[in-house]
């Protein structure tokens, strides 16, 4: 999910040419991590803290029509998100197998030829994420590119958080050029040849 929102504002600082970030998570979990029995037994409006939390880190953007949010869950989501219309996809949420195999297949299909599919917790600790990537990578012929850990670092808040698991990301090849493309190269081509003939 978007979590306490430091890595998107990040992404949104550095990549200032994206056109639109969405931002999946329904935000149903505090910005703690603590047994799912205690979170359970508290009151929606602390529940949601984190997701007030997390609008006040990316008010810029949202102001800006540059991040919004989905607050739904990823299936759903993925129904209202065209084919083929993602420059970069990170996933980071539930770590089993069979989830994140579920993500992949899912969104893989949304992300762009020449855009990036990647996502977070590549580590012996996620064994589900590490082998559900390794796998849909080997299906489908793809270089699995890993991250550098995480070095230690505070969030918006002030609080440590420790080294962390590496992200990992593949490139989706382009597509074979069409019928289309091809005219449109020849077109090109004979554009360039007749200016420099006029020269």
């Amino acid at each position: 999910g978007v979590e306490h929102g430091d890595f998107a504002k990040q992404i949104l600082q550095e990549w200032r040419s994206c056109p639109t970030m969405y931002l999946l998570d329904q935000f149903t979990m505090p910005r703690e991590h603590r047994p799912a029995q205690e979170i359970a037994a508290e009151a929606p409006p602390v529940v949601n803290e984190r997701w007030e939390f997390v609008q006040r880190v990316l008010t810029p953007w949202v102001r800006a029509n540059k991040a919004r949010f989905l607050r739904k869950d990823s299936v759903v989501a993925a129904a209202s998100i065209p084919q083929g219309s993602l420059a970069f996809l990170y996933l980071d949420a539930e770590k089993s197998y069979s989830s994140v195999w579920s993500d992949l297949l899912t969104f893989w299909p949304k992300v762009q030829p020449g855009g990036i599919l990647a996502g977070h917790d590549f580590t012996e600790a996620h064994e589900g994420v590490a082998r559900a990537v390794m796998e849909f990578a080997a299906k489908h012929s793809l270089t699995l590119y890993l991250t550098d850990v995480q070095q230690p670092r505070h969030d918006v808040q002030g609080r440590a958080i420790p080294p962390c698991c590496p992200s990992w990301y593949m490139v989706k090849p382009p597509a074979s050029p069409g019928l289309a493309d091809v005219e449109g190269s020849i077109v090109s081509l004979a554009q360039s040849m007749e200016s420099e003939l006029a020269q």
